[in-house]
């Protein structure tokens, strides 16, 4: 294997599992639900506001890479559900650094001297049509991709049935996050949300390392071969099946009828990086 194969191949697992220790620290470190940034970033100690925000800064990168990696676990065996899953990922995370704005903002009003301008400033910085629109597009595009992740793993096998729930259940279970105000059941619940996100998570970063016909192409499949059949040198496009042996000939002689160039989903991973690296950008043009 290419050694930049390896690179990309640990890279990705890296930041399947990066992912939910990332958001795990910044869930943890505020109390509630973290609907109420400005209560929250008051409650939170120094050290808990710096955690808080170093988890988010890092789930802004590891989030869309992590669950595109997933994603890309399933695209030679079911690749139109892997495909809808990585889209969804991708649209789904990418707004999270532009949401990361009301936090901040929350934290400058809280230590800078919260007054009524201030928090009318933030609530209307809230409800404005921008940051709605980033809401809803990343609530629809993470919560489905982390239930199709989660069944198509399972489906094929990939990770255990028990870390494909697991991973499958983070998305309900976050909805159930919003609706009870009681800031003990939030908390348990956080806490159960992030255990089931790195349960689902390890297994699928361990198939990222040890399934390497998932992600690289084999040594018949996706390889231009150039045969000559009694000095004819045509080249003709074929299926990987369709290669055929001459009766009177070895088996060293070989008439290829087609070339076929499968999809390599690592390309199909670092075409998104560029669009996935601009995610930080729009907390300035929140």
């Amino acid at each position: 294997m290419h050694t930049a194969l390896k690179f990309q191949r640990m890279s990705l697992a890296a930041c399947i599992i990066l992912a939910p220790l990332s958001i795990s620290l910044y869930l943890v470190t505020w109390a509630g639900n973290l609907r109420q940034p400005l209560i929250a970033s008051a409650m939170a100690s120094p050290t808990g506001n710096t955690l808080h925000f170093i988890g988010a800064i890092a789930a802004s990168f590891f989030l869309p890479l992590g669950y595109l990696g997933m994603s890309l676990l399933g695209m030679r065996r079911a690749p139109w559900l892997a495909t809808i899953s990585a889209a969804l990922s991708l649209v789904g995370w990418i707004p999270w650094a532009a949401l990361m704005g009301l936090d901040a903002l929350a934290y400058d009003i809280t230590t800078s001297g919260s007054t009524p301008q201030l928090v009318s400033l933030w609530t209307h910085f809230n409800g404005d049509a921008v940051m709605t629109t980033y809401l809803l597009i990343y609530i629809i595009g993470h919560l489905l991709s982390a239930v199709l992740i989660g069944l198509m793993l399972g489906r094929l096998r990939l990770i255990p049935a028990w870390a494909a729930w697991a991973f499958a259940l983070t998305s309900p279970l976050t909805i159930l996050l919003f609706p009870v105000h009681t800031i003990v059941f939030q908390d348990v619940l956080k806490y159960l949300i992030c255990a089931l996100w790195i349960i689902g998570a390890i297994p699928a970063a361990l198939a990222m390392l040890t399934h390497h016909h998932l992600l690289n192409q084999s040594k018949n499949d996706g390889r231009r071969s150039f045969c000559s059949h009694r000095g004819n040198a045509n080249v003709q496009l074929v299926k990987p099946a369709a290669f055929r042996t001459n009766g009177s000939e070895s088996g060293l002689s070989l008439q290829c009828r087609q070339i076929v160039m499968s999809p390599d989903p690592i390309s199909f991973a670092l075409f998104f990086v560029p669009f996935i690296l601009k995610g930080p950008f729009l907390l300035i043009y929140a």
